[in-house]
């Protein structure tokens, strides 16, 4: 996982969303993830507070409360007691068990789905991601979406309808080349030359086929162009059980419409829904006319504004950041490459964020805790100085504690 650095980039990715530098992840390839061991150590946040700070400050006040015993007793040995008792009492001794223990449970589960999140330093640093910008084909099950007919208008060629259709859905990618690989069966290698492939935003696709011009998208792509196109009624005696139309005209020529249905992949669901409730938006790259915010949220039962299109302009930025392969990259978060690991990297490091901080803030008011108890019963002269067992009893108790907090679950 890399986040998007260059302002500018990063600008012009994040209009859709509304922000002036939002931070912006993506997936990208690498040859060799550099400095894991760099980054596995790292102890930043409130563990790092834990021992720069609290441990200190506990030390000094049991320092204090050693020797205010020691006057009130007239005894050096009580307030050594106290001093030693309180600074037990009140050590977080399981601050850094518990952080390493948590990363280490979080990879064991991570690793076989081809996931690894290298440390706390990793998991704060894309937790607070603005958004994650993906390409649509991955949102979608390619082996469910369908082609369910052709209407041909009888102005081009039947063969030249399916073959030029197929070189451009393949050429462009996305959700539905498997359903048009299907329908030259399989064979790629029949397939016309495609050049000056070019997505019109929102409308479809534009290029050349053996110098003619082609064109593959909605109907106001068709218009824009001069070409013809069929009344509305005739479009929506289609549309009916999600399915969509496409169509293709070849020299300002209306070739065909296709009707065509996509299929969600329910896997990322699950992941897709936690990111929308962490307020992290989905900036979809896409060259498909019909994928558009309203089918996506409809399909994964989304919050309008959760996701956004990018631009033309954008989406090119983004595939150049996601083509280009890396000879090294920090391993912070480390992934398969596939939208299911990439989404299930982000919500994980926001869950292992999230249940890290927990458990250091639990840490902290509970060694308070255990220190203000401590001194509080040594200082009363009734109750005299808890002994060792006690002390030993409280930890044992804040470690159960920590153990229960470390399996706390925040991401699907």
């Amino acid at each position: 996982m890399q986040d998007i650095d260059d302002d500018n980039d990063s600008f012009e990715a994040g209009k859709s969303i509304l922000m002036d530098k939002p931070e912006i992840l993506y997936a990208c390839a690498m040859n060799f993830p550099a400095g894991f061991f760099e980054h596995a150590k790292a102890n930043e946040g409130i563990s790092a507070g834990i021992n720069r700070v609290f441990v200190p400050l506990i030390a000094f006040a049991s320092l204090a409360a050693g020797a205010a015993a020691g006057i009130l007793t007239k005894s050096v040995q009580n307030g050594f007691a106290v001093f030693s008792g309180a600074l037990c009492a009140g050590a977080p001794v399981f601050a850094g068990a518990y952080l390493m223990s948590t990363v280490v449970r979080a990879n064991r589960k991570l690793n076989p789905d081809e996931v690894m999140i290298a440390g706390r330093r990793a998991a704060a640093q894309y937790s607070g991601c603005d958004a994650v910008v993906i390409d649509s084909a991955g949102l979608f099950d390619p082996y469910r979406c369908e082609m369910f007919g052709v209407k041909d208008y009888k102005n081009v060629r039947i063969d030249d309808i399916l073959l030029y259709s197929a070189a451009v859905v393949i050429k462009a990618g996305g959700p539905l080349a498997e359903a048009f690989t299907k329908v030259i069966g399989g064979t790629k290698d029949i397939l016309p030359p495609v050049k000056n492939l070019h997505y019109e935003d929102r409308l479809g696709l534009t290029c050349l086929i053996y110098n003619q011009t082609v064109l593959f998208g909605n109907r106001q792509l068709l218009s824009n162009h001069n070409v013809e196109v069929p009344v509305k009624a005739e479009e929506d005696r289609y549309l009916r059980d999600g399915r969509k139309v496409v169509y293709l005209a070849v020299e300002n020529k209306l070739a065909a419409m296709f009707v065509i249905g996509y299929a969600p992949d329910a896997r990322i669901a699950p992941y897709i829904k936690t990111l929308q409730k962490q307020g992290v938006k989905l900036l979809v790259r896409t060259w498909d006319s019909n994928i558009t915010e309203e089918l996506i949220t409809d399909f994964f039962s989304l919050k309008t504004g959760s996701v956004k299109i990018l631009s033309a302009g954008a989406g090119r930025i983004f595939m150049r950041y996601k083509n280009r392969v890396r000879h090294q990259a920090p391993a912070t978060v480390v992934h398969g490459g596939s939208l299911l690991s990439t989404l299930r990297a982000v919500c994980s490091c926001i869950g292992l964020d999230f249940v890290i901080r927990f458990g250091e803030a639990l840490q902290v008011i509970l060694a308070a805790a255990g220190f203000t108890a401590y001194t509080v019963f040594a200082l009363m002269p009734s109750r005299g100085i808890p002994g060792v067992i006690t002390v030993l009893l409280f930890q044992a108790f804040c470690a159960l504690l920590l153990l229960l907090a470390g399996r706390l679950k925040k991401t699907a």
